[in-house]
């Protein structure tokens, strides 16, 4: 698998150096992968474990992010805006939820998202931002987006995203707990028919 999840000739320039950015950063993880070739079997769940992967990297690159690497089960990726990434969150998981209809089997995905200064190397990406939102996806429910009171207040007056109020996590490793929101996504306009016949 990961065939869709391939840099682009793009993404595929090695930086020449090490470098710092402020970033918004996304984790995705699809729940219970395992049940899935439990039930579909190998060859139909490494069908639909890939079209879901395909799925996320069509929704991440169309939002203007950029994939780091695939995760097994997930993806992380990183955005140049906040907005960026909680609209790409909330179309993932619209898509996700379309494609299980689809094709009859629950599919559903954890995303957590956080946003702060993120040194980028040749391929991959570190610091306190990557370590919340690998925490936050940890900590969301089956089919929840998690994201960072800091992404909420840098998408600022541009997010229309309808946000609930989840209040302070502690979440591991991490000293000062994290003041979280959970995107409501089902309350987001339809997304519009995709044309790449993933879903």
């Amino acid at each position: 698998r990961h065939e869709w999840i391939r840099r682009s000739p793009v993404e595929s320039n090695r930086m020449h150096a090490e470098r710092l950015d402020t970033l918004t950063v996304l984790f995705t993880d699809i729940v219970e992968s395992t049940r899935l070739r439990t039930t579909l079997g190998e060859r139909d769940a490494e069908d639909v474990l890939t079209r879901a992967e395909a799925v996320q990297a069509d929704v991440i690159r169309s939002e203007r992010g950029r994939i780091v690497k695939g995760l097994g089960d997930g993806i992380l990726a990183v955005f140049p805006a906040a907005d960026h990434a909680l609209r790409a969150a909330g179309r993932l998981a619209a898509r996700l939820d379309a494609l299980a209809e689809r094709v009859d089997v629950p599919i559903d995905a954890r995303v957590g998202v956080s946003a702060g200064d993120v040194r980028e190397t040749d391929d991959d990406v570190s610091g306190t931002p990557v370590i919340e939102a690998a925490r936050l996806v940890a900590a969301a429910d089956d089919g929840e987006v998690l994201v960072a009171d800091v992404v909420r207040a840098l998408a600022g007056s541009w997010s229309q995203h309808p946000l609930r109020d989840r209040g302070p996590r502690t979440l591991k490793g991490l000293g000062t707990p994290i003041h979280c929101w959970a995107l409501d996504w089902r309350r987001l306009p339809p997304p519009p028919a995709p044309d790449t016949g993933l879903v």
